[in-house]
């Protein structure tokens, strides 16, 4: 059942996933967005460097998931800091929470506040993504 727009108020945490990300997982990141370049490695403990892009796109899509958004939900805006690199292998713990929301032209705007915590409680992102839903 898709969410209801109207719900969506702010304070409301709307997805908050733990998962793993694993080299198979970054491999198949490189190759969904064709990223031949070298595999970047830390120095310190030779451990793959996960894209940044790959953790903001596997919590985008635990929102999309948690929330069963209606068709017609477009995503318009993001905004990004990546704050600490991600090793593969490290756990992450990802939380969406709405952050505005507002009804313009029969479609309603939500906001999203993003971040990403390590296994270590650390952030590595933080950042806003904006959705536009079919009005009620």
């Amino acid at each position: 059942m898709a969410v209801e727009p109207s719900r969506l108020t702010p304070g409301v945490v709307v997805s908050h996933r733990r998962f793993e990300l694993d080299d198979r997982t970054i491999r198949e990141y490189a190759a969904a967005v064709d990223d031949a370049s070298p595999v970047q490695v830390d120095a310190e403990d030779e451990a793959r460097l996960a894209p940044p892009m790959a953790v903001a796109a596997l919590m985008l899509r635990g929102v999309v998931n948690d929330l069963d958004m209606p068709g017609g939900t477009l995503h318009t805006g993001q905004e990004l800091e990546f704050v600490r690199t991600v090793r593969a292998g490290d756990e992450l713990d990802c939380t969406a929470t709405v952050a505005r929301s507002s009804v313009r032209g029969g479609r309603w705007f939500v906001v999203f506040n993003l971040t990403a915590e390590d296994g270590e409680g650390r952030t590595v992102l933080t950042g806003t993504s904006t959705l536009m839903m079919p009005g009620e």
